[in-house]
């Protein structure tokens, strides 16, 4: 298995897959909204411990 092997999504499929999955366990549209923000915003950012 080639472990360096680099998948890359673009923030808009990142956005709905966090979207989906949120709403699915339970949040609302507005939770799940803040919730993607701020975890996509950390992965910008760099940060990958509080990203996604």
């Amino acid at each position: 298995m080639n472990e360096n092997k680099v998948v890359k999504f673009s923030y808009e499929q990142l956005d709905r897959l966090c979207m989906d999955a949120f709403q699915k366990f339970g949040f609302n549209a507005k939770q799940a909204s803040i919730i993607t923000d701020v975890l996509l915003t950390a992965d910008m950012y760099g940060i990958q411990s509080h990203g996604m």
